[in-house]
């Protein structure tokens, strides 16, 4: 039997690790023997459990969909490490390494015995305005009962400054940027909530290094020797009714004309102003950066 010290603490998110192991001890081939013991204790595991494990559980190691998008995540560390092109690894480095394998491992092993077991807690995705990533998504709620004035128009004020964290600079350029997926996700929030599409009135102002999001695919690509992968999303935030305005101030430091970003962009005299102009006129300040997500 698997026991912990008494004063070990054991992460919720993780108790199917709990199963696992027991039934890796069980049968450590991986065969018969640990199907059957990894069913019999997950499910067993998986009842005794409060509703919140059991959601988080059967989301983070039992949906398809998360699981891919892990171990896109693997991929792109694995890389990172290879560009630092050093011949150490720090611990916190080697500890998420051995975390993603574990995982992987993991999944591999189980996904397929454990789905009917979380079956039903895996929430339901949707996307009923800005389509593209898994993380532009939205789940339905069982029990809403305070409700927007669907009468009404929602203006959205997005302020996107960074273009990176800072922890994922190394490949952060050959992705959508992770600010402006968060925003489309707000989109899909108040869309899905029951708000008329055209009444979401979102303007995005974009200072410092976020401005790189909005290059022209020919100057992302001399930058960064790819495609701006974020031209398709921008594309699609525009013919929805998005307005992208840019810093007068930034764009003079730093050389830009309007013709180095991609079609229909502004340019504000500067980034404070713009953002005092549209919050006068009613629009709600969303600010997006590193700092605050």
């Amino acid at each position: 039997m698997v026991k912990y010290a008494a004063n070990e603490k054991f992460p919720k998110l993780y108790f199917p690790f709990v199963s696992y192991a027991k039934a890796m001890k069980a049968d450590p081939n991986g065969g018969d023997t640990f199907r059957k013991k990894f069913t019999e204790e997950f499910a067993k595991d998986f009842k005794s459990k409060p509703e919140s494990d059991r959601t988080m559980g059967a989301m983070y190691f039992f949906d398809p969909k998360i699981v891919k998008e892990l171990a896109k995540q693997k991929d792109e560390f694995v890389e990172k490490l290879t560009l630092k092109k050093s011949d150490s690894i720090s611990f916190k480095d080697a500890g998420s390494l051995l975390s993603f394998e574990l995982a992987k491992q993991f999944t591999e092993k189980t996904l397929e015995i454990g789905q009917p077991i979380v079956k039903g807690y895996i929430p339901e995705y949707s996307q009923p305005f800005i389509t593209g990533s898994l993380w532009a998504s939205v789940t339905k709620p069982k029990e809403v009962n305070d409700f927007p004035d669907l009468t009404k128009d929602y203006k959205l004020l997005f302020e996107l400054t960074d273009f990176n964290w800072k922890s994922d600079k190394e490949t952060a350029y050959k992705n959508e940027n992770y600010f402006l997926v968060e925003t489309t996700r707000i989109l899909n929030l108040h869309a899905g909530s029951g708000i008329p599409t055209d009444r979401n009135k979102p303007v995005y102002v974009l200072h410092s290094y976020a401005m790189d999001i909005l290059m022209n695919n020919d100057n992302y690509k001399k930058k960064y020797k790819v495609d701006n992968p974020n031209l398709a999303l921008i594309k699609q935030l525009q013919s929805k009714g998005a307005k992208f305005v840019v810093c007068g101030q930034s764009m003079t430091w730093q050389g830009w004309k309007l013709s180095d970003f991609t079609e229909d962009v502004k340019e504000a005299f500067s980034a404070k102003t713009a953002l005092t102009s549209y919050q006068k006129q009613g629009y709600i300040l969303h600010k997006i950066d590193a700092q605050r997500q």
